[in-house]
């Protein structure tokens, strides 16, 4: 891959799914909370109902809303992750749902509407 293919930003956002749980073909099953490093002991083993939308970055499903500090942390560990192997993380995007916005302020930004 040639350096310049090797920038962009990942798009961010929340999805609620249903409930469910999948055994796949190696007998893994897929469909509990997982927030990689940012899980808390107690949310393990319990079925997650937001996420599975599969990026190419990859995927980090919740049970409920994550609150903002630990959505700050995710987005450090998947930048960390994609510039591992030699990606480039430029910039960000996402919608300005509440607890982005409150991300945001967790990184140092803030900003107001201008009529």
């Amino acid at each position: 891959m040639d350096q310049f293919s090797c920038h962009g930003g990942p798009v961010i956002d929340e999805l609620k799914l249903s409930e469910h749980l999948d055994v796949k073909s190696n007998g893994g099953i897929e469909g509990f909370v997982d927030l990689g490093d940012q899980s808390s002991s107690n949310r393990k083993g319990i079925v997650a109902d937001h996420g599975n939308w599969t990026q190419i970055l990859g995927v980090f499903a919740s049970r409920g809303n994550v609150k903002a500090p630990i959505l700050a942390k995710i987005i450090i560990e998947a930048t960390i992750l994609a510039e591992q192997p030699g990606l480039f993380v430029d910039c960000l995007t996402c919608d300005g749902a509440s607890s982005n916005q409150s991300m945001w302020r967790h990184f140092g930004v803030q900003g107001k509407s201008v009529t």
